[in-house]
Formats: C-alpha cells, structure tokens, sequence
C-alpha cells in the first residue's frame, strides 16, 4: 500500500511535495483499478513494475518531507532504472511488449536460481532457507516452472547472442533488455537502454541518471544537516569539492513526471480512449496545470 502523506494536500510552502502528493494518490486508484481487469501473464509484470514505481516515488516522498535529499536522490536514480524498464517494455508494439515482459521476467528467475546454486556458505544458507532440502527444492521448481514457461526461447535467444558476441570477441554481458530490441539495435548496458528510451527529445535522463550516480557516490550528507552559523565555516572546503548540485526542485518535479507518463501510459494502454479513467487524468493533468500558473503568478 502507498503511505503517501495527506497532510500536504494543501500545502502551499512545498508545491513540489504537494503535486507529488497527488499524482501518487491518482496513480495508485489507476493501479488498482488495472490490476482489477483480466490481465495476461506479462501484462501483470507492466503492472509490477507500475506498482514499484508508486513505492519507490512514496519512498521518495517521505524523505524529501524529512529534508532528506541526499537519500530522496538515491531513490530518484531507482525511480529512473524503473521507470525505463517500463517505458522500455510498453514500448513499439503488443508483440514486443509480450517478449520484453517475458525475457524480464525469465531474467530475473535465472538470477534467483543463479544465487541458490550459488549458496555454498552455510551461514548465508541459514539466513534464508531453514535447510539444505528447502533450498534444493526451490532450485528444482524454478527450473521445473521455467521449462514449461510458454516463451521459454528466452533462454535459446541469450545463448545465441552470448555465442554471436564471443566470436566477435567482445564477450559483452546479455541482459534482459538485450533481446528483442527494434531494428536490431544493440543494448547491452543500462546507459544503452535510458538513451533509447529517452530517444531524441523530451528528458535528457541518461546525463541526469549520470549525474545522480556521481551525487550519490559523493560528499552530499551535509545537505541533509541543520547546520548552525558558527558550524558552517567546517564546511566550507566540503562544498567546494562538489562536482555540481541537482536542484530539488527541477529533479522532484522530474520524478513526479515519470509518473505520470507512465500512469498515462497504463491508461492509453488498458483503457479506452474515450473510458472514465482517461478523461480523469485529463482533469487531473488541467488541474495541475492551473496549479503551475497560478503559483507563478
């Protein structure tokens, strides 16, 4: 469930929180009124990705309601990964969406089984199965599932691409966006697969993802600390050495946008064009808008 907070509702001090705030509240009643619908297998993977978009933006927004952006801005690198992943799978066409669904979902199930058959130490082994005979039955399901999984060629497509990239001698990693890509463009890394999300206009999200790495790696705590007059020269030469500061403002209002391309995405998705929940989300975009006017005037 989303814990979004209702208190900043009417907040008129931190409208960024508030737009937030609200474009939670509509996405999380579209994400419940998607998931009532008869929704095929990799439809309920579009969906599970949606809802942790939803968690990962209320993640975010409790910590920005905490003044803690240095946190809220790993969170909005996440909310990126995630957010590309379904523009990345809704993208092109029906048939693409069902393969790229699948090969994400087959993907992340050989790396559970990778990490069982992986498990040597007793110690880790305790920590997450309460036997040996637990974990080997575990293994012996995925693998049994997986071979009856309908769109198991997954599995054939990956090899035949680690097999083509070993006789190129590039030997590059095959991830699960790899597969089934448009005009057989090459996407092997993440950076590959923002670029092609972001395609020639709109955000630039691969320089702020880039960016966002490079914050989170660097000296940003003391942003989050109530620091007094006297304190403040002890920081100085700190914030001499950051690379460059992410406005909280252009960043949280970035985010809040992702979530509305998607939520709209879902909509335009599985919904009519003309059905109830697309003419809401007009009202809600128009009612956002007037916000925006207004406060800026």
């Amino acid at each position: 469930m989303i814990f979004y907070n209702d208190d900043i509702h009417d907040s008129t001090e931190r409208p960024d929180l508030n737009y937030l705030s609200k474009t939670l509240r509509f996405g999380w009643s579209i994400f419940q009124k998607t998931i009532d619908k008869q929704l095929q297998h990799e439809d309920l993977i579009v969906v599970s990705l949606y809802r942790k978009l939803l968690e990962q933006l209320d993640g975010l927004f409790i910590l920005v309601d905490q003044d803690s952006h240095s946190a809220a801005k790993l969170t909005a690198r996440a909310t990126i990964e995630t957010y590309t992943s379904i523009k990345y799978i809704m993208a092109d066409n029906r048939v693409l969406l069902k393969e790229r669904a699948t090969s994400y979902f087959i993907f992340n199930m050989l790396d559970e089984h990778k990490f069982m058959k992986d498990i040597k130490n007793e110690e880790t082994l305790g920590k997450i199965f309460p036997n040996k005979e637990s974990l080997n039955e575990k293994i012996r399901r995925i693998e049994s599932y997986l071979k009856t999984f309908p769109n198991y060629q997954v599995i054939y497509e990956r090899k035949k691409i680690i097999e083509e990239e070993k006789r190129k001698g590039t030997n590059r990693f095959v991830k699960w966006y790899t597969l089934y890509t448009k005009n057989n463009q090459q996407i092997f890394t993440l950076s590959d697969l923002i670029k092609y999300v972001q395609g020639s206009k709109g955000l630039n999200l691969y320089s702020t993802y880039s960016l966002l790495s490079r914050e989170t790696h660097a000296l940003t705590a003391q942003s989050d600390l109530k620091i007094t007059f006297k304190q403040r020269d002890v920081f100085t030469n700190f914030s001499e050495l950051r690379y460059r500061n992410t406005s909280h403002e252009s960043l949280y209002g970035m985010v809040r946008a992702f979530a509305s391309t998607i939520t709209l995405n879902i909509i335009d998705h599985y919904f009519s064009f003309n059905s109830d929940e697309f003419n809401e989300f007009r009202e809600f975009f128009l009612s956002y808008k007037n916000e925006k006017e207004d406060g800026s005037n």
